[in-house]
Formats: C-alpha cells, sequence, structure tokens
C-alpha cells in the first residue's frame, strides 16, 4: 500500500512541477520573439544624417508608416531607413519633425529563425517529456494493483 501512495504522490509531484515549468518556459518563449510596435512618433529627420528612430533597441522590424510636419504621409522612396540600427534619413528636402510608425526589436529577441523555431519547440518537447513521466508512474501503479 504505501507503495501505491509513494507512486501517487510521484506523479503529482511530477504534474505540479512539470506544469510550473511549462508556464515559464512559455513566457520565456513569448519574450523572445515579440516585437513591439509605437505609433506616431516624433523623430526630428534631417537629410543630412540618419537620425536614431528607435532608442535601446536591437534594430527595427518594420517601418509602417511616416508622415510629415503636415501630416502628408511621405512614400517609402521618400526616406532611407536602416533597420540594423533603427535609423531614418529624408531622401529629399521634406525634413522636420515626422511621425513615423514602426515596429522594433526588443533586447531580448532572437534574431535567428531557426533559433526561435527550437525555442518555440523547447515548450512542447516538455510537455511531452512530463506527459511521459506521468504516464511511467501510472503505468507503474497499474501493474503493482494487478491490472496490467
Amino acid at each position: 500500500m504505501e507503495k501505491k501512495i509513494m507512486l501517487i504522490i510521484g506523479a503529482f509531484i511530477a504534474i505540479i512541477i512539470g506544469v510550473l515549468f511549462t508556464v515559464i518556459i512559455a513566457d520565456n518563449v513569448a519574450t523572445n520573439t515579440k516585437t513591439t510596435s509605437v505609433v506616431n512618433e516624433t523623430v526630428a529627420v534631417s537629410n543630412s544624417s540618419a537620425k536614431q528612430v528607435a532608442y535601446y533597441t536591437y534594430g527595427l522590424a518594420s517601418v509602417d508608416k511616416v508622415y510629415n510636419a503636415s501630416s502628408t504621409l511621405i512614400t517609402s522612396g521618400n526616406y532611407t531607413t536602416d533597420l540594423t540600427y533603427g535609423t531614418i534619413k529624408s531622401n529629399n528636402a521634406d525634413v522636420g519633425n515626422w511621425k513615423v510608425s514602426y515596429t522594433y526589436l526588443t533586447s531580448t529577441y532572437i534574431a535567428d529563425t531557426t533559433t526561435r523555431t527550437i525555442e518555440g519547440l523547447l515548450a512542447l518537447f516538455f510537455v511531452l517529456g512530463v506527459i511521459g513521466v506521468v504516464l511511467f508512474y501510472m503505468y507503474r501503479q497499474l501493474e503493482d494493483t494487478g491490472l496490467i
């Protein structure tokens, strides 16, 4: 009887620990694959030097819309962006305070596609491992009771 109770307790502990670690891993995956959007940030743009748009970031994922000081949409051929360094520069005489909407990469963002995919699968494999441990305990308990 004592062995059965120990198997039940072991399975229960495996489930609790598995759920806790799964939540932690899933939260980490979400943090490392998340981009952040900014809408209509005012940026003083010139045509002589590139102005950094996103401070404290690790690059831009995309520049969505750019409006000049008079709220006119600026087409992509009239400005140059460097997504790696998060900068924008005017290609013509239209300078001043532009409203820029962009998506940037946070400091924890994983830029490598393969690594992001593997990290996403990590939680899945961990859950499968926890299910395997629970099934092992259940099998042992059924075996001890003579049902298998």
